[in-house]
């Protein structure tokens, strides 16, 4: 969930996208290396790139739930008690 007008939010989910991008864009590079049959070299090196695409992925989503849960629960709990 992005909070509107909070710098820090945009900042994660952009930092998010451009590592999902990475991911992406890594396992595109392995599936076509795996239809023409690239070198053994050639895969590791992909296959190391995709797992760590992967991981820096897992962690951009992961910091926008810690900041999420830090800087904008305790607001979503203020908003319920005023109701």
């Amino acid at each position: 969930m992005r909070v509107q007008d909070c710098d820090e939010c945009e900042r994660l989910w952009e930092a998010y996208a451009n590592a999902t991008f990475g991911q992406v864009r890594a396992e595109n590079a392995l599936n076509m290396a795996t239809a023409f049959c690239g070198g053994r070299d050639t895969m590791q090196s992909l296959e190391q790139e995709l797992e760590t695409a992967t991981k820096v992925a897992e962690q951009r989503y992961e910091m926008i739930a810690q900041h999420q849960a830090v800087a904008h629960t305790a607001k979503s709990l203020e908003k319920l008690r005023v109701r």
